[in-house]
């Protein structure tokens, strides 16, 4: 009853056209992106062009430089061989000889620093480039040519989802890195920034060394427009950023890992309870856990190796700190050897000094643990403080008195404790006549010696 009617030319081509117009769109815009990249890679060809032709320029005036060098010391040992020939001869004047030899050596002299000022300036130059080139690398291989298909990927679904009637969906978007990785990009970043920032600053204090050396005569013109000078307060902002950057995500780090709070198993036998006041022990762990039980923090290892790296750090990050630490240091060495201590290695004496077995912990100290040090000196003792993670030398012994409490120990306990405190003093040698008035009397131990003094102090 009703013709089919089948499609005509016309129809067909049009239909064919409304199809392809995303892709035609898709071609026109990466035609257009590719196009600014090539451009980009122009310039980055006509800057490394640049450098090439410096580096050239560069080498050819070294050249001269050692050519004219070597002409200037020939012209010394000549004048020197005339002068010595001189010397030798008896009440004779200075001859003409002499003198043109010496005006010869103050010529070749006044050529030879003229061509080590230009090798100078050209070196300065050529390694701003260098730095300059190596930033447009930087910015079109790692950001520019990646992100034009993520660009257009965003486009596409923008495009997309504003072309269709379907029901509007956003992505979501990329999980951030953690602070690990974002702390690791800033540590580089910042060793990049702060190398470049020597740089200019050995540039710009050969600028002002090879100027005049009065500030009336100084063309401060010229050496405000340098390379050097224009960069150096950029490349300052940059470091102080990136050094802020740095100190937020080692805050955030150190918080994340007090805060982390441990996952229960799915088949866990026992809870898992985190308490606050619960010291840091780096103790081997007592007990097997079961399947599925996740062991707590306390039960790690490396807690107290992890916070010797992390003080290290803090030393070489503050001077302050690590001259107050370092005279300290200073202190207890001399006092137990009299022999003169080289300080240039800081590092390794710190490191000596702090005792490498932290297994050791005591049950009736929870704010703190007194660890002897590894010193040959018998007085030096180290307090590790759990709360703040800090490693400190108690030479008074007030906080030994404070928290260990002895008149309520009982005297095992405390003979004991005395006993892992006063490591050279054996257990027999210890002896308790009145446990009750806590009046501890040890033989075989000099009454004049630090350890007698601290008992006393501790049990009155």
């Amino acid at each position: 009853m009703f013709a089919h009617r089948h499609p005509t030319d016309g129809q067909h081509t049009d239909t064919t056209s409304a199809q392809n117009a995303p892709v035609r769109q898709l071609i026109h815009r990466l035609e257009t992106r590719l196009g600014d990249l090539a451009s980009q890679q122009e310039e980055v060809a006509e800057s490394r062009e640049q450098v090439l032709v410096r580096r050239g320029q560069l080498v050819q005036s070294g050249k001269r430089v050692q050519q004219q060098r070597d002409r200037t010391a020939n012209a010394e040992v000549l004048f020197m061989n005339l002068l010595r020939h001189h010397y030798n001869g008896l009440g004779s004047t200075f001859p003409t000889e002499i003198d043109a030899a010496y005006a010869r050596v103050d010529e070749e002299r006044t050529e030879l620093g003229s061509l080590e000022v230009e090798y100078s300036e050209l070196n300065r130059t050529l390694g701003a480039q260098e730095w300059t080139h190596m930033d447009l690398e930087n910015s079109l291989y790692q950001y520019d040519v990646q992100q034009i298909l993520a660009d257009e990927l965003v486009d596409n679904i923008e495009t997309t989802r504003h072309s269709s009637d379907r029901e509007d969906v956003s992505a979501a978007g990329p999980f951030p890195p953690s602070a690990a990785v974002q702390y690791q990009v800033e540590t580089t970043e910042y060793a990049r920034l702060r190398k470049w920032f020597r740089v200019l600053r050995i540039a710009i204090a050969r600028l002002f060394e090879s100027s005049t050396l009065s500030i009336d005569d100084a063309d401060l013109g010229d050496i405000k427009n340098t390379e050097a000078v224009r960069s150096f307060d950029h490349v300052l902002t940059q470091l102080t950023e990136c050094e802020v950057r740095l100190q937020h995500l080692k805050a955030d780090r150190m918080v994340a890992d007090d805060d982390a709070q441990p996952l229960r198993g799915r088949r866990g036998s026992e809870p898992v309870m985190y308490e606050r006041s619960q010291s840091f022990a780096s103790d081997i762990i007592s007990k097997a856990h079961t399947e599925g039980a996740v062991p707590r923090r306390t039960d790690r290892v490396p807690v107290m190796h992890r916070i010797r790296d992390w003080l290290l750090d803090g030393f070489k990050q503050n001077c302050l700190d690590r001259m107050q630490y370092v005279s300290i240091l200073q202190k207890q060495l001399d006092a137990g050897d009299d022999e003169d201590v080289d300080l240039s290695e800081w590092e390794v004496l710190v490191i000596q000094q702090w005792p490498f077995d932290m297994t050791t912990t005591e049950p009736a100290t929870h704010a703190a643990e007194i660890v002897p040090s590894s010193s040959s000196s018998p007085q030096t003792f180290l307090r590790v403080d759990s709360n703040h993670g800090g490693f400190l030398f108690d030479q008074e012994h007030i906080a030994l008195s404070q928290t260990l409490q002895l008149q309520s120990l009982e005297t095992q306990q405390a003979k004991d404790l005395l006993e892992d405190l006063l490591m050279d003093v054996p257990a027999d040698d210890l002896d308790f006549t009145s446990p009750s008035n806590s009046t501890f009397v040890l033989r075989s131990i000099n009454p004049d010696s630090v350890a007698f003094s601290l008992l006393e102090k501790m049990v009155t």
